[in-house]
C-alpha cells in the first residue's frame, strides 16, 4: 500500500504565503489561496505557531477575502474557514507589544 497517483483528482492544494519573522506589536499577514481553478469551497483550518513568542503575544485572527472587506467567519462547529470557489482569504494575526527586554518573533 502507499500513495498513488490519481489522475481523476483535481481537487486543488492550498497554498500559503509566509508572513516571515514578525516583531511584536506588527500584524502578520498571510494569502491562503487554491493553487488551480476550482468550482468548489475548500474548508480550511487555520492555527498559530509561537515560535519564540508567547500566548499572550498573539491577538485573534481576522480572515477576510482577498478584496480585504469581507469578514469571514469560522464554521462554529469545527473552527475551520471556508475559501470560497475562485477567491483568496487574507489572514491577519496581530501581535502584542507588551513590552518584553528580549526580542521575541512570532
Amino acid at each position: 500500500s502507499g500513495e498513488v497517483d490519481d489522475p481523476d483528482d483535481d481537487r486543488p492544494s492550498v497554498q500559503v504565503t509566509n508572513a516571515g519573522e514578525v516583531n511584536e506589536g506588527s500584524d502578520a499577514v498571510f494569502t491562503v489561496s487554491l493553487d488551480g481553478d476550482t468550482d468548489t469551497a475548500v474548508k480550511v483550518d487555520l492555527s498559530t505557531t509561537l515560535g519564540t513568542a508567547e500566548a499572550e503575544d498573539i491577538g485573534a485572527i481576522k480572515v477576510t477575502l482577498a478584496n480585504g472587506t469581507t469578514v469571514v467567519e469560522a464554521d462554529p462547529l469545527d473552527g475551520s474557514y471556508t475559501i470560497p470557489a475562485g477567491e483568496s482569504l487574507i489572514v491577519t494575526v496581530p501581535t502584542i507589544d507588551n513590552e518584553t527586554s528580549a526580542e521575541e518573533l512570532v
